[in-house]
């Protein structure tokens, strides 16, 4: 049982059925996701996803046009992708940094990307606060995503959290407009925080 599962189930006593990544693709191919609201997989609950306002589209693609700009052909920049995690977690992250070799030889060969092809997770939170600095930053810890950032878009900052740990990450920095930081997979290139956060 998932521990969000077991949660649950502790606090209201009613058991619920969790599923394998495998499940879960099954199901979406039977077309049951198809109506209703998008959905991703976290610790083997299919979670609703929340519509994406204009806010977090226009950040959104503020942020791809920025970093695909500023790391070039070194990462693909990728929205929406839907990223599995071990057996029960296909998060869907609002942007991914991807290594090029995710998609080399693609037509020839059937996988799914791997945590190691993950540069870097970005989700835009408009009301998912909770679920992005709690089972999200506690998922992609735990598999090692070497950074995550979290644009808090009602604070109008952005969290970076990098130094996966033990489920975890061991440094967490909130940055504001004016401060710039890098990625751990790209030292050398320096980011600026407002760029990834509402335009003024």
């Amino acid at each position: 049982m998932s521990d969000m599962a077991a949660t649950l189930d502790a606090q209201t006593g009613i058991s619920l059925r969790t599923f394998t990544v495998d499940e879960y693709h099954r199901i979406a191919e039977a077309g049951l996701f198809d109506e209703g609201p998008g959905v991703e997989l976290l610790d083997g609950l299919v979670v609703a996803m929340p519509p994406i306002g204009e806010r977090h589209w226009v950040v959104h693609a503020l942020i791809v046009e920025y970093l695909i700009r500023s790391l070039g052909d070194r990462a693909l920049v990728v929205g929406q992708i839907s990223v599995p995690l071990g057996e029960r977690n296909e998060p869907q992250p609002d942007i991914a940094l991807v290594a090029r070799s995710a998609i080399e030889d693609f037509a020839d060969r059937e996988r799914r990307i791997g945590p190691s092809e993950i540069f870097a997770l970005i989700e835009i939170a408009e009301t998912s606060q909770v679920k992005d600095l709690g089972i999200k930053r506690r998922l992609y810890g735990r598999h090692g995503i070497p950074s995550y950032l979290v644009v808090d878009l009602p604070a109008r900052r952005l969290r970076k959290l990098s130094r996966p740990v033990e489920g975890d990450y061991a440094s967490d920095v909130t940055l504001a407009r004016g401060d710039s930081f890098s990625l751990e997979a790209f030292p050398d290139v320096a980011l600026e925080a407002g760029r990834l956060l509402p335009p003024v």
